[in-house]
């Protein structure tokens, strides 16, 4: 029985095809505004739904069940101060550089604010 050839994969086309690399920043750009905003709201409804939730750890909804699953004390340390107090250099010590990553600092304009 002779065997057939595998039929290459279709490739994907490029949903940014066309588009010019300044409409892709301002794309980010509303983008990440619109999850910022997104954020915030749904903090300050977390916020909220936590204050009327008392004693309960089930609340159903028409379309969705919150379920507070856990409560406790966040606690962070202060870097800048250990910096201060123990020396960069020792503090430099303790990293642990174990992935590489790019950040991209976006901003809006502010003559198109």
């Amino acid at each position: 029985m002779a065997r057939s050839t595998p039929t290459p994969p279709t490739p994907t086309p490029n949903p940014f095809e066309g588009r010019s690399t300044a409409e892709l920043v301002d794309s980010l750009g509303l983008i990440k505004a619109q999850i910022a905003n997104n954020e915030k709201q749904a903090k300050a409804l977390q916020s909220e739904l936590l204050q009327r939730a008392g004693d309960a750890s089930h609340i159903d909804g028409d379309l969705y069940t919150a379920t507070i699953v856990a409560e406790g004390i966040l606690a962070k340390l202060d870097t800048n101060a250990i910096k201060e107090t123990m020396g960069e250099q020792w503090c430099n010590q303790f990293l642990k550089f174990c992935t590489r990553s790019a950040y991209l600092l976006l901003k809006a304009r502010k003559d198109h604010s």
